[in-house]
């Protein structure tokens, strides 16, 4: 295990305080006199988080030569080295790829832009668009990109057309792209976002839009959300559930699930001054960094009631969604670029993270290295040690990796012996 180091406690205190210029000053210092690995691992962090991703990896490396070095170091090494290839790019230059463009009022100089995204679902749009054009706020443009998909969307959009509507053929970018097209595109001094598969509510965009114009101090907003099920062949409903996303908590979008939904959001222009778009490296999970990135900035407010719903259809590939391994990997990305890694030097004085935990882990990456990816690392920060290889066994049992997902319910049980559905996965993986 990384041996503590003098001032160990005070860089802590930075860290948890964002201020990186401190940090990495205090830690140079130590690094030059401390023979340890954690001083070297917590400056490659904090490098990382300051732009000097070469550096980190140099350091990292350091730090694994050292006779302490455990498995964080091994981990935090394996992220570092892919933030290395990692671009800030926000799609400053996103209307380039702009291949066709209809706009139904050039002069339009509407009150909100709504940015919706499609790809290769043409038979959904239609009722999104729909709930757009019920909204009782009328001064809204509808700024639809299609993300070199399917050109039958083309003749569905224009079936439904309204002079408020932009239609942007673009080439394929993947979600944050297609969004930034969308961002490049916009004229609105309200920003939201709409998927092709979700519905808004017709009060929404008034009611979001009436508390901003009072509360000139509120820069984003969001509101509740339903989340609904649909039967993929009939449309019919066969599950809903209010989810009440509560007041703004930033420990809870740093370290885990989050009910603020870009679905319900509704940002002021000049919040783009500041997060110009949202990281084309990404592949998945890109609006949880987009919101993590104007938090850095700006806070949000809450206002209570149902906005939309977001909406799964039974057997539908959605948008962005990507195998266990590739969801987990780009959100760890997403931590370790805002300097939000689990694995510090002092992890093990948290209470959930434990000297058992990190054998466990050592354990099972040895025997599966591949899966190093798939560890969805910010359970570490709101849930026990266990929880992180029963999820991982969850996702690998969904994708029929049974041999794979029974190793992580394995390690789950190593940590949580009396949990009942750690034992209930164990017997789905061997039975089944």
């Amino acid at each position: 295990m990384m041996k503590s180091y003098p001032g160990d406690d005070k860089a802590r205190e930075l860290v948890a305080a964002e201020n990186w210029a401190e940090a990495k000053e205090l830690l140079e210092t130590v690094t030059e006199v401390f023979e340890g690995a954690g001083p070297n691992n917590d400056l490659a962090l904090v490098l990382a988080r300051t732009g000097e991703r070469d550096r980190a990896f140099d350091l990292i490396e350091e730090a694994e030569s050292k006779p302490d070095a455990d498995i964080r170091v091994k981990v935090n090494r394996y992220f570092l080295s892919q933030l290395c290839e990692f671009s800030d790019s926000r799609g400053e230059d996103a209307a380039k790829r702009v291949i066709d463009l209809t706009r139904g009022d050039a002069s339009l100089k509407p009150k909100l832009s709504i940015i919706m995204r499609t790809y290769n679902r043409p038979d959904l749009i239609t009722e999104a668009v729909r709930s757009v054009l019920r909204q009782k706020l009328s001064d809204w443009e509808l700024v639809i990109v299609n993300d070199g998909g399917d050109r039958e969307v083309d003749k569905v959009v224009e079936r439904i057309w309204d002079k408020r509507m932009v239609y942007a053929y673009a080439i394929h970018s993947g979600p944050a792209g297609a969004f930034n097209v969308g961002l490049r595109l916009a004229r609105g001094a309200y920003i939201s976002f709409l998927d092709d598969d979700d519905l808004v509510y017709p009060e929404h965009y008034h009611r979001v839009i009436s508390h901003l114009e009072v509360n000139p101090e509120v820069k984003a907003i969001y509101t509740d959300l339903k989340l609904v099920w649909l039967n993929r062949e009939s449309g019919a409903v066969v599950g809903e559930e209010a989810r009440l996303a509560g007041p703004y908590q930033p420990a809870r979008l740093l370290g885990g699930f989050f009910i603020m939904n870009l679905l319900t959001m509704v940002l002021r222009r000049e919040c783009l001054e500041k997060v110009p778009g949202f990281l084309e490296d990404l592949r998945s999970a890109v609006d949880w960094e987009f919101m993590i990135a104007l938090s850095k900035h700006f806070n949000f407010e809450y206002l209570p009631g149902e906005g939309g719903e977001l909406r799964y259809h039974e057997g539908l590939f959605q948008v962005g969604k990507r195998s266990v391994l590739d969801k987990n990997f780009q959100r760890n990305l997403i931590m370790y670029y805002w300097g939000n890694s689990p694995f510090y030097s002092w992890s093990p004085a948290q209470s959930r993270l434990r000297e058992k935990f990190f054998v466990e882990l050592q354990r099972f990456l040895d025997k599966r290295p591949a899966l190093i990816a798939g560890l969805e690392l910010r359970k570490l920060f709101k849930e026990p040690e266990y929880s992180l290889f029963y999820q991982l066994g969850l996702e690998l049992a969904r994708e029929e990796r049974k041999r794979e997902a029974l190793d992580a319910y394995l390690c789950a049980l190593s940590l949580a012996p009396y949990e009942f559905k750690v034992w209930g996965g164990i017997l789905k993986a061997r039975l089944f």
